[in-house]
């Protein structure tokens, strides 16, 4: 909600109400509505009388805004249908806005690519399409969708976006530089923040990760993925407990993201959570069933269970999918170590946590390495 109270709204709408003619109250009124979130108040405003009387491009596009806003996407369309002559070249934005709230992202697509698009629009409906190729996994797509205007100088929109395209493409020095040059313009541009955010996790700058998460959270609480990194951030350190609450909500809000899962899984294994790992493990193998690692941990799962069969079974299974996969290694060192060969295992178990890992990022082995590592050093 804005420092605008809804009571400040609520007048604004009674001075409306006695000069309906008054467009600029009119503008104001619609925008301290969207800022408040005061949605209910807008059936006091869907006047048609007045909004056919209006011919204001601003006055339809803040409307046609806060229906989108809203999620009404039975009054959106209605509205869209009716007014789309005062729109102008905005109705084609405003219907991919439309689709891109309600996630219908095939729409989105059809609707903007390959389109020649009018300058005016061109650079907002350019964000809206390569936002959607970016969520639907097109990010070289979305990179050359937003090279023309961060190149130009366009808006820091567009800078942040393309900063986070190119850190998921691993192209970490370059999304650092746009990272920063995005927030030089906004310093609550929220992509570039995450950009930023990642970039440190991986760089291992704790303390910069830290504050770069925690202004993610603070924008917006419900970022999946920036719980992740505070999960990740917490495991690196050792901190189980405060890892299981990150991963959690990374969850709730990223329910299809199977390295969460994985690494939720792993942390639940720390805390002896059984039932929960195994639980969580499996679902990273329904998202992915081709993914070595979420089998080497349920062969995990076995062995506490005392199901050795089933261990070696999911162990030859993740093996046969990577040769080198980390927690199928971990789970015959398990194996090893129950058969009485001691000596076997922790030469196993010392070379999966000697062995390489990534020069410029943490991978989720880093990760788990780093938390055995802490528990053995407290044991």
């Amino acid at each position: 909600m804005d420092t605008i109270s809804k009571e400040h709204t609520e007048k604004l709408l009674q001075f409306w109400l006695q000069d309906k003619s008054n467009e600029q109250l009119f503008l104001d009124l619609l925008s301290s509505i969207a800022r408040t979130e005061s949605y209910d108040l807008i059936a006091h405003v869907n006047d048609d009388a007045v909004l056919t009387s209006c011919t204001s491009t601003n006055i339809h596009a803040s409307f046609i805004q806060l229906l989108i806003t809203s999620r009404d996407q039975t009054a959106t369309a209605a509205y869209l249908d009716k007014y789309s002559a005062y729109l102008g070249v905005w109705k084609l934005y405003f219907q991919a806005l439309s689709a891109f709230i309600e996630c219908n992202f095939d729409t989105v697509i059809e609707l903007l690519s390959g389109e020649v698009l009018e300058s005016e629009v061109a650079y907002d409906c350019a964000l809206i399409l390569a936002r959607t190729q970016y969520i639907t996994g097109d990010i070289n797509s979305a990179v050359r969708e937003l090279t023309p205007f961060v190149k130009a100088g366009r808006n820091s929109g567009a800078a942040g976006l393309y900063a986070l395209c190119n850190f998921d493409l691993g192209h970490y020095p370059l999304s650092h530089e746009w990272a920063n040059i995005a927030l030089e313009n906004d310093k609550h541009n929220i992509d570039a923040i995450l950009t930023l955010a990642s970039y440190f996790v991986i760089t291992q700058e704790l303390s910069a990760a830290e504050e770069a998460i925690s202004h993610c959270l603070q924008l917006n609480p419900t970022l999946g993925r920036a719980w992740s990194l505070q999960g990740q951030l917490n495991l690196y350190r050792g901190d189980i407990a405060t890892a299981l609450q990150s991963f959690s909500s990374a969850t709730t809000y990223m329910p299809d993201h199977i390295g969460t899962w994985h690494l939720f899984a792993w942390t639940q294994l720390f805390s002896n959570e059984l039932g929960h790992a195994e639980a969580a493990f499996s679902k990273a193998v329904n998202l992915n069933p081709s993914f070595s690692e979420s089998h080497g941990g349920l062969a995990i799962v076995e062995i506490q269970k005392e199901n050795v069969d089933g261990a070696k079974k999911l162990i030859k299974l993740a093996l046969r999918l990577d040769s080198d996969c980390f927690t199928a290694r971990y789970a015959q060192s398990l194996l090893l170590e129950r058969e009485g060969s001691l000596d076997e295992a922790s030469q196993l178990v010392e070379s999966i946590l000697q062995s390489e890992s990534y020069i410029d990022s943490i991978s989720y082995k880093q990760l788990v390495q780093n938390a055995l590592l802490n528990m053995a050093n407290k044991d």
